[in-house]
């Protein structure tokens, strides 16, 4: 199958775009409730991880026992497309678990807003950043 790589990895980073928008400036909407906490996004781009993953079966076939077999899967631009999915599910579902625990923690949206973000574009920091904060807004309530 002959699929442009470039084109769909254009597709799916503009795809989460309009549910990051939600999360991070109307959180409580009912298109935020539609779009993001129904769940859509993982299943979907999860389909398509799976068909990435299912016709490039040199990542299954090459391991993940080491680096280089890792360096030797990722040069498929399928394998590659399907590992930066993976990124994309994985961050937005840490988006809307951070959105849900301040929300359960009492932690105001405002404050979150830039840890959303760097979770965005730099995951683990995001998450890092939100972890610390929510710390400092536990401890203050003690």
């Amino acid at each position: 199958m002959n699929l442009d790589f470039p084109l769909l990895f254009k597709i799916v980073n503009l795809a989460v775009l309009p549910a990051w928008a939600l999360l991070i400036f109307a959180p409580k909407s009912k298109a935020a409730q539609y779009v993001v906490y129904s769940y859509a996004y993982p299943y979907f781009l999860g389909l398509f991880y799976a068909f990435l993953l299912f016709t490039n079966f040199n990542i299954l076939q090459s391991g993940m026992g080491s680096l280089e077999s890792i360096r030797s899967a990722f040069e498929s631009d399928g394998v590659l497309l399907a590992g930066w999915i993976h990124y994309l599910i994985f961050d937005l579902f840490v988006g809307m678990w951070q959105v849900e625990d301040a929300r359960k923690n009492n932690i105001r949206h405002f404050k979150i807003i830039a840890p959303l973000v760097f979770t965005l574009f730099l995951g683990p920091l995001g998450l890092l950043w939100y972890l610390i904060l929510r710390q400092v807004e536990r401890s203050k309530k003690m």
